[in-house]
């Protein structure tokens, strides 16, 4: 009896393996009929199209978009640094002090002629343009706008006076307002690599102490180059009119002819005569970049940006 209830019991876990079984054969044909016996889609084949932005161009995932640098000629930037190619190689402005950094971008052109020996030096208050590109991201990020009131003043006219008077009060209100940490984090993340604040307008204690503010020849033809590239867009169109009105002339624009617009930013103390901006010319507008530090004399110095500026004005490239 024992053994007859043993194979009954076999038969019918068998019985219920053959119905498992055909149970399942059923279900995926049932499956493969659906979709014609194709493969399993791809990711991208289960997107619909709304899932993909309405262009006219085939479709790329984000995960393939590289972003270009920004390129006013829209073709590949020539840089000339050796002597013999570059006329500016062995200008007077090479030896008015211990240290010379120059950049001259002809943007129609798009040939650089530079000392090529970027590093990071003392910015003097040319690190302040960097401070108003700062303000001027945080009004197009909506955080504040040029009506904003800081400290009892208004955010434009503390960034006019910055700029055009070289005002150092305005300077060190936008530093306080905004923090020393979260704008040198900003040009970090924003391509500027030697530019940093690491104290405030004229804290000579602080300069004694080992603190400055850098800047290099790079950072500020990164920033030339941006601005004269979105000039007709907000914000950049009103940070370079606000250039445009310096009132502290007193180094590229010198030996310029009459009537040349330049928008640019001094810097001054007593190692240091720095001067960079965009002179619009008839021939091809040019970003120039000129950073001293140990000049011979503040004199000398000036008199040599003043000369290299107008070289460069009457150098057809």
């Amino acid at each position: 009896m024992d053994r007859q209830n043993r194979n009954f019991r076999r038969v019918v876990f068998a019985f219920a393996a053959v119905m498992a079984a055909g149970l399942a054969f059923v279900l995926l044909a049932q499956s493969n009929s659906g979709n014609g016996g194709a493969p399993e889609p791809s990711v991208e084949e289960v997107l619909s199209s709304d899932d993909k932005p309405e262009v006219t161009e085939p479709w790329v995932p984000p995960s393939e978009i590289i972003e270009e640098k920004s390129d006013p000629a829209n073709k590949a930037l020539k840089v000339v640094v050796n002597e013999e190619e570059n006329p500016f190689f062995t200008s007077s402005f090479t030896t008015c002090a211990n240290a010379t950094y120059y950049g001259i971008l002809y943007f129609d052109k798009n040939v650089l002629y530079t000392s090529g020996n970027s590093a990071q030096t003392p910015s003097a208050s040319v690190i302040k343009v960097f401070i108003m590109e700062y303000a001027y991201h945080q009004i197009a990020q909506g955080k504040l706008s040029p009506d904003s009131t800081i400290a009892g003043r208004n955010l434009k006219s503390l960034i006019e006076t910055m700029i055009q008077d070289s005002n150092n009060e305005a300077a060190n209100i936008l530093i306080d307002e905004f923090g020393m940490s979260e704008m040198n984090a900003f040009w970090q993340n924003n391509g500027y690599a030697s530019t940093v604040l690491q104290r405030r307008m004229l804290d000579m204690d602080a300069r004694n102490a080992g603190k400055d503010n850098y800047t290099s020849l790079d950072d500020c033809q990164a920033f030339l180059t941006k601005l004269y590239s979105n000039r007709e867009v907000y914000p950049y169109s009103e940070m370079l009119a606000i250039m445009k009105g310096q009132n502290v002339r007193t180094k590229i624009p010198v030996n310029l002819p009459s009537g040349v617009v330049v928008a640019h930013k001094t810097g001054e103390l007593n190692d240091v005569e720095n001067d960079i901006g965009i002179v619009f010319s008839e021939g091809s507008d040019y970003a120039i970049i000129a950073l001293t530090f140990n000049p011979s004399s503040s004199a000398a110095a000036c008199s040599a940006i003043a000369q290299l500026a107008r070289a460069a004005y009457d150098f057809v490239p």
